[in-house]
């Protein structure tokens, strides 16, 4: 050993971690230290690598998550709209069939009516209008 240098131990002696490069050497307490440092920052960076990688695998999936579900609540709601509107056509078709049914009934009533006085003064109407047409006077009806 070299004065002034720390003695030279065999890695993995008096508890010193093994490293690649220490494998067959010997090496000083120094460098098997420096060796163990160097392993950890690089088990470290492997390890904060997995985990962004997970991170980045995980946003992933949540995003193609979000877009599944935002097209299925879409369809959802297509598809209630698309029931509302038929139980509303369904809806205003009767209510316009039931309002065209009162009308009718009110023209036919005024049919019946109309019909009714034709019957009763029909003569009497054909009359006067003849008259009225020809300068004639009206006679009463007999």
């Amino acid at each position: 050993s070299a004065a002034g240098s720390p003695p030279a131990v065999e890695c993995g002696e008096n508890g010193q971690p093994f490293s690649p490069s220490c494998f067959n050497l010997i090496c000083t307490e120094a460098d098997c230290v420096m060796e163990d440092m160097i392993r950890r920052i690089v088990d470290m960076d492997k390890k904060a690598r997995e985990i962004t990688e997970a991170a980045e695998k995980e946003k992933a999936e949540s995003e193609k998550e979000i877009i599944e579900k935002a097209a299925r609540l879409r369809e959802d709601y297509l598809a209630q709209a698309r029931r509302r509107i038929r139980v509303n056509r369904e809806t205003e078709r009767k209510a316009a069939e039931e309002e065209w049914a009162k009308a009718r009934a009110h023209y036919d009533e005024q049919l019946d009516r109309i019909n009714a006085l034709y019957a009763e003064h029909g003569d009497e109407w054909v009359r006067r209008i003849a008259d009225a047409v020809t300068g004639g006077s009206a006679a009463p009806a007999e």
